[in-house]
């Protein structure tokens, strides 16, 4: 019978584990998975945290927020002026 391993925990500066209840699956083109783990590693990170942190950065970018487990709308000037700050 094969040895059963339970997955690392991920964890951010401190040793405390963080649970992320909600999963998402995708399909995604061949390649993408040795390309986020190249990027994970440049970042000292693990491609699941990586990709997490991307998937945040790109749903802001689109206007949405994730705070305590709701989505919110970023306000038009404050999207606004982290774009102009991005310009600049």
């Amino acid at each position: 019978m094969p040895e059963q391993r339970t997955p690392m925990p991920d964890t951010t500066a401190t040793d405390t584990p963080i649970r992320f209840p909600d999963r998402l699956r995708l399909r995604v083109p061949r390649g993408l998975s040795a390309a986020v783990e190249l990027a994970a590693g440049r970042h000292h990170t693990s491609p699941s945290e990586w990709a997490r942190q991307a998937l945040l950065r790109g749903l802001e970018d689109e206007g949405l927020r994730l705070i305590n487990g709701r989505v919110e709308t970023v306000q038009n000037d404050e999207f606004f002026a982290s774009e102009t700050e991005l310009r600049r």
